[in-house]
């Protein structure tokens, strides 16, 4: 709305002036761009042969116009042949699909051909690949069974052969492991000295009993003596010289005439 008021403005308007302003207010790509977008378009992924060469029509006639109606200093003037042989290597060079490619290179060739028949040749090349990949994905639908139960049994056949080979190579890796484990015994056995097995003399001391000085110089195997001071009037337990030594005797009563 607000372009339309601000063009109903103007008294005397002529058609090339609108014509600019439309084509400023839109933003309206330069001859210039149009040539640098047909170089280097593609057909796209979800775009259909028919639909990309639509594409590169639609830019060629942009650029043949927009070359001719803007006379700016800045804007370059493209010849007509020059326009339609960017425009068909661009076709030949864009689409996806190989066989259909093959099959309209020759056509695109010819700078003289039209547009129509060019829409045509590409039309009847993607309905003959259809019909081949049609054929085709049939033919390996309706193949005998019998070749794809022959193909299960082989691809069976072998993975039973890899599992037998698996298992074997299993055994003997748990081979090497052990003999790897007994020459390490070996070797750490061979490490270490000869010496003799330590003996546990505690139990011998423990059953051993005590001796005196005397009795242990003279090599007595029973004592009855004091071992403490070798008396033979007491025992240990009733030695004068272990009171010191124990506090839980220090107490006791002495010994019957003693004072």
């Amino acid at each position: 709305m607000v372009l339309r008021s601000y063009v109903e403005t103007y008294k005397d308007l002529s058609l090339e002036r609108l014509r600019k302003i439309l084509r400023n207010h839109y933003d309206v790509k330069s001859a210039t761009e149009l040539y640098q977008s047909l170089a280097s378009i593609c057909q796209g992924s979800k775009e259909t042969p028919q639909e990309f060469l639509m594409r590169a029509l639609d830019l060629r006639q942009k650029i043949l116009f927009s070359s001719t109606q803007d006379q700016s200093e800045d804007t370059l003037v493209y010849e007509n042949d020059h326009i339609r042989k960017l425009f068909l290597r661009t076709v030949g060079t864009g689409l996806q699909d190989e066989n259909v490619r093959l099959r309209v290179w020759g056509y695109l060739k010819n700078p003289t051909i039209s547009d129509e028949e060019l829409i045509l040749q590409v039309n009847n090349a993607v309905s003959t690949e259809n019909e081949r990949v049609r054929k085709l994905r049939n033919q390996n639908l309706n193949r005998p069974k019998h070749a794809q139960v022959s193909q299960v049994a082989e691809k069976a056949e072998s993975l039973d052969k890899i599992i037998k080979t698996l298992e074997a190579l299993k055994v003997e890796v748990a081979q090497v492991k052990s003999q790897l484990k007994d020459i390490n015994q070996e070797t750490e056995q061979a490490r270490l000295p000869n010496l003799p097995a330590p003996v546990d003399t505690r139990n011998q001391r423990r059953n051993t009993p005590p001796k005196c000085l005397q009795c242990q110089t003279s090599g007595n195997d029973k004592c009855s003596h004091c071992f403490i001071c070798g008396s033979d009037n007491h025992f240990a337990i009733g030695c004068r010289q272990n009171r010191g030594k124990n506090t839980l005797n220090s107490r006791r009563l002495p010994l019957r005439g003693q004072k």
